[in-house]
């Protein structure tokens, strides 16, 4: 099977999902993140923010802001193949759909924060293997982002049991997860 192949096997099978089993998986996801050691001493996150299927983040956006975290959320630069660190306060004002209908932080002079400034980085994927290996969408924003992290950041994937392999196609520049957490266990790796 190629890369894009599995990709789109990978997806299919987490769109398979029931609207209630990824509610209720994304709970039991959130309570395991937010009850981590990791969690709870990070100052500045940046995560994804949920798009159609993936485990949802939008909860863990409210927690965080009312513990008082620092929160970031990608900003596409389609043009670029980048992204931006933009600053989360208020979900309702700072929000809009960016080029993939993904809601996003507005961009503004005063709300990009720098890639090494973070120290709590939440991953999205289509698949992840139990060695760490993380398989994107295909966009390699992730593959170019991750890299620019200051080297004490902890990096995190979050995703549906249904969504780990024994082994998934991986290339040179893939960067490890350090962590999964997944509605069943919470992977150190």
């Amino acid at each position: 099977m190629t890369k894009k192949e599995f990709r789109q096997f990978a997806i299919k099978k987490r769109n398979s999902l029931s609207s209630e089993e990824r509610i209720s998986f994304s709970n039991q996801i959130l309570q395991h993140l937010i009850n981590s050691e990791i969690y709870q001493d990070s100052k500045k996150i940046f995560m994804y923010l949920s798009f159609q299927s993936e485990v949802d983040t939008f909860q863990l956006l409210s927690r965080a802001l009312q513990d008082n975290k620092e929160v970031y959320a990608p900003i596409t630069l389609p043009d670029e193949k980048k992204l931006l660190c933009g600053r989360v306060e208020d979900p309702d004002r700072d929000l809009e759909k960016d080029f993939y209908g993904i809601l996003s932080p507005i961009l503004q002079d005063n709300n990009i924060a720098s890639p090494t400034d973070i120290d709590f980085v939440i991953v999205p994927g289509a698949a992840f293997d139990i060695h760490g290996y993380r398989m994107g969408y295909g966009g390699g924003y992730y593959d170019c982002f991750l890299p620019t992290l200051s080297k004490n950041a902890k990096i995190v994937a979050l995703a549906f049991e249904e969504q780990i392999y024994p082994d998934i196609p991986k290339e040179n520049h893939d960067i490890k997860m350090q962590y999964i957490v997944t509605e069943k266990r919470f992977l150190i790796l």
